[in-house]
């Protein structure tokens, strides 16, 4: 740097003997003097601003850097999963608990999200990776730890687990997982999951539930009806994202 700043001095310097005007030889020694001062005040003023713009750039150069190492540093690592949709819909929805990479739950594990790992589009079976059992046991969830011989979808159910149903934002079963257990009805709205739901699958064997695109349902006037121990992988393109609440019937 101090070689840059040299040269670009160098520059700025006038030829070293420049007459100034026509003078008389009485006073050329004078009109030199005043030159000479001219070439050193211009030299040094010129070269403190050369030295502060190099300075500048450099210090710009080395924020880029730093800016750079920064983002990368900040970025999710490979294990933190969905990290900024967990802390958008916590934000979104209080009184959630993170359990996981992957899953939120809210009343005791009752109702649980889940999310797919970025670049995937299927979220994980069960509680998916990184599990957290302090959070768990602090959010009275243990349970569903436990895993049951029956998974559809990623909908648990099953011996040492309750029976569910579950709603998926994308046909096929994929995207974001909202999964209720002893949940009679509810309203899509509470979860932010209104107009979202393209599949389902319903593993409850004691439950039908009734779909709507309403929160004050007219029980006869339904989008669609899930039958126990039913699925499916797209509700129809004339219903697809209407979903706003839902209740038992049979």
């Amino acid at each position: 740097m101090t070689e840059a700043i040299r040269r670009s001095c160098r520059t700025l310097r006038p030829e070293p003997r420049k007459r100034i005007g026509t003078q008389l030889e009485a006073g050329r020694k004078q009109g030199w003097a005043l030159y000479a001062w001219n070439v050193r005040t211009t030299e040094r003023t010129g070269c403190r601003q050369v030295r502060t713009q190099i300075m500048r750039m450099a210090l710009l150069a080395s924020a880029a850097v730093a800016a750079t190492t920064g983002v990368a540093s900040a970025s999710p690592s490979a294990g933190a999963g969905p990290a900024s949709e967990i802390a958008a819909q916590l934000a979104a929805v209080p009184g959630g608990t993170q359990v996981s990479d992957n899953v939120i739950v809210w009343r005791g594990g009752n109702v649980v999200m889940s999310f797919p790992d970025p670049g995937q589009e299927y979220a994980p079976a069960g509680l998916g990776r990184n599990v957290r059992p302090d959070a768990l046991r602090a959010a009275g969830a243990e349970w569903l730890n436990t895993a049951g011989p029956r998974d559809v979808h990623g909908c648990q159910s099953g011996e040492g687990i309750k029976d569910a149903y579950c709603f998926y934002t994308d046909r096929d079963f994929q995207g974001r997982r909202l999964q209720f257990f002893e949940t009679c009805s509810d309203n899509a709205y509470n979860w932010g999951f209104e107009h979202k739901t393209s599949s389902w699958v319903a593993t409850d064997i004691d439950k039908t539930i009734y779909t709507y695109d309403v929160v004050d349902v007219d029980q006869d006037d339904y989008l669609w009806r899930e039958p126990e121990n039913s699925q499916s992988s797209y509700v129809g393109d004339n219903v697809n994202d209407d979903m706003v609440s839902w209740m038992c019937g049979k």
